[in-house]
């Protein structure tokens, strides 16, 4: 079940192997320099925003108690609800010419002075900046986590001995941060890569839409640009894993009995604004711009596109979401039953699909689709029938079942499964009595998040999308992409984010009831 993830592996190298090929010369010297350059500088700056976002706001809430802490210690993970490619967008429509900003601004300023500042968002370094609005809660969950359980009593020793808080964050709590920092870095920096429909919108030239861009001229160019993605995404990773080992220091949980430093006054307020700020810039303020927008969306698209494109779209993610969760319980049990590096492995590899982008899963079943093709037609099956389209998302998405699911596996006693099998029951029916009752709302979880990631996706469904067929995410993008109505995007947008936020609130109840 593991080699399935080497499909996409096999067909995107075979990228390299046509190098005589004249568009693919073409593209070595003059879009691939551009295209390195310019990814680099998005998983740069986009790192650098959700880093200086999520740093100082995890470690106010891990240590400090004031005003909406709790409420905001769960807030600032709801920006992930939001997919990049409607914070983009949102954002957009907010600086246009007849946007929410410039309404706002009239209230203070003459129109002459507005159009004199000649605000344009839509650049590279500015969907930097939005796009770690979206991003910074993968930065602030690893933190938290550190703040709030390691090397406390370090800190506490420092601050015993004079230090002030200052130095204190900056030579001692910071550096033993940094490979929590990093693990959410990583994350940050595969959604850079991935993301198509931000970088498209504000016509960005990343190397998801170089491959989509080379798709529409010639295949062998997506390919070739494909396997490149999928070597430079192996470095960059590989970088980040070697450094993060070498930063790990050994540390220990924190003691219970730690307490939150309690602030008054006006530094509690402070400290409130500054946890708040984020979740207002990447949740409050792009919902609020979408209920905006929403209320002048014409009637006939909510009554009838809207309710048809949300039937479609759980149709064609109820099947990937079923055949991943039926795939990490094989996976999850056979690692259970045979503790091992064996098992382990198998089940590693399953999960290494959401490290590649999905542009490049896409192009990469689409030259599994070629190959099978021979005499048949079995491209045109697999487009129409959604086999390919299926196939992909259960590449792409195995890692989000596994890891949902796992969290409540390994919370499963030992005991209960090791009497059944003593009885003499088989391990089928130990898996049907014992495994699946206590799993029963850890399987319902994974299955829900399984789905909004499928509903939430884009460069996988429109690589692979037959005629005709359009999901929320497809139908967002398109609306404010093609037709440049964000308008009428709205609905589609706010939708996918109520759906997200319903997940996300599950996952904390699932999360508070295992404490």
């Amino acid at each position: 079940m593991g080699g399935i993830i080497f499909i996409p592996l096999l067909f995107v190298l075979e990228g390299f192997a046509d190098g005589t090929n004249e568009n693919i010369q073409h593209i070595q010297e003059y879009v691939l320099p551009d295209l390195i350059y310019t990814t680099l500088r998005m998983i740069l700056g986009v790192s650098a925003v959700s880093i200086l976002l999520a740093v100082p706001t995890a470690y106010f809430v891990a240590n400090f108690n004031f005003p909406l802490r709790s409420f905001l210690e769960k807030a600032n993970v709801l920006p992930l609800t939001i997919p990049t490619y409607i914070m983009g967008f949102v954002y957009a429509s907010i600086f246009s010419f007849t946007g929410s900003f410039t309404k706002l601004s009239m209230l203070f300023f003459s129109p002459k002075e507005i159009f004199a500042w000649d605000v344009n968002v839509l650049t590279e370094g500015w969907l930097m900046v939005f796009l770690g609005f979206a991003l910074y809660p993968y930065v602030y969950s690893s933190s938290l986590l550190h703040f709030s359980s390691k090397n406390k009593a370090i800190t506490e020793a420092a601050s015993t001995l004079g230090v002030s808080s200052m130095k204190r964050f900056f030579t001692l709590i910071l550096p033993l941060a940094i490979p929590s920092i990093l693990g959410g870095t990583v994350l940050v920096v595969m959604e850079v890569i991935n993301d198509y429909g931000a970088v498209s919108y504000f016509n960005v030239k990343t190397f998801s839409a170089g491959i989509f861009q080379a798709k529409q001229m010639d295949f062998s160019g997506s390919l070739y640009l494909s396997a490149l993605a999928f070597v430079l995404i192996s470095l960059i990773f590989g970088s980040l894993f070697v450094y993060r080992n070498m930063k790990r220091v050994s540390d220990k949980k924190n003691s219970n009995d730690f307490q939150l430093k309690p602030l008054k006054g006006p530094k509690a307020m402070l400290f409130s604004f500054l946890a708040f700020l984020p979740f207002f810039l990447g949740f409050v303020v792009p919902v609020a711009q979408l209920i905006y927008l929403s209320f002048f969306t014409p009637k006939s698209l909510i009554d009838e596109e809207l309710i048809s494109t949300t039937l479609e779209s759980f149709r064609v993610a109820i099947l990937p979401a079923v055949i991943i969760v039926v795939i990490t319980l094989l996976l999850l049990y056979n690692k259970y039953l045979n503790k091992g590096w064996k098992s382990s492995l198998i089940a590693n590899l399953s999960t290494l699909g959401y490290a590649i982008p999905g542009a490049v899963i896409g192009v990469a079943v689409l030259g599994f689709a070629f190959f099978m093709q021979k005499d048949g037609d079995f491209y045109a099956w697999g487009i129409e029938s959604l086999f390919l389209l299926s196939m992909a998302y259960v590449i792409r998405f195995m890692a989000v079942g596994y890891n949902t699911l796992e969290s409540n596996y390994a919370r499963l006693p030992d005991a209960l499964p090791d009497a059944s099998r003593v009885l003499g029951k088989s391990s089928f029916v130990t898996f049907l009595k014992v495994n699946f009752p206590i799993l029963k709302f850890g399987i319902f979880t994974t299955f829900a998040v399984v789905i909004i990631d499928v509903l939430k996706d884009l460069p996988l469904t429109l690589i692979l999308q037959p005629f005709n067929f359009e999901t929320l995410a497809t139908k967002a993008y398109k609306k404010a992409k093609v037709a440049e109505s964000v308008t009428d995007a709205a609905p589609y947008a706010l939708l996918l984010i109520a759906l997200g936020v319903v997940v996300s609130l599950v996952l904390m109840r699932s999360n508070k009831s295992s404490k």
